[in-house]
């Protein structure tokens, strides 16, 4: 499947679970926060992209990559793209979202 279209399917999703919950300001901040941190080290993307790692230690990778302060809605979001394997293109949604509001 092509990249952007998973990415914007995705960033679509969010955006539309975000404004169903009323988060969408704290999952715009969320988004923001971690797109700085993939750019601020770089062993974020690589642990995320990692085969050995399980999803749950991803998971908490990027809960400690935004200080422990994630909006539930967000965090639901990357579970979900975790449980789909779709860790590929996290970097790739992040940005469409940023778009997409």
């Amino acid at each position: 499947m092509y990249t952007g279209l998973i990415a914007t399917r995705y960033a679509t999703a969010l955006a539309d679970f975000a404004a169903a919950n009323g988060e969408e300001r704290a999952v715009y901040d969320d988004v923001r926060r971690l797109i700085a941190a993939y750019g601020e080290d770089v062993s974020v993307r690589a642990a995320l992209y990692s085969p050995v790692l399980p999803a749950a230690a991803k998971q908490a990778l990027l809960r400690q990559a935004l200080d422990g302060k994630v909006s539930p809605t967000f965090d639901r979001f990357i579970e979900l793209v975790l449980r789909h394997h779709r860790e590929k293109y996290l970097h790739f949604m992040l940005h469409s979202y940023v778009g997409v509001d």
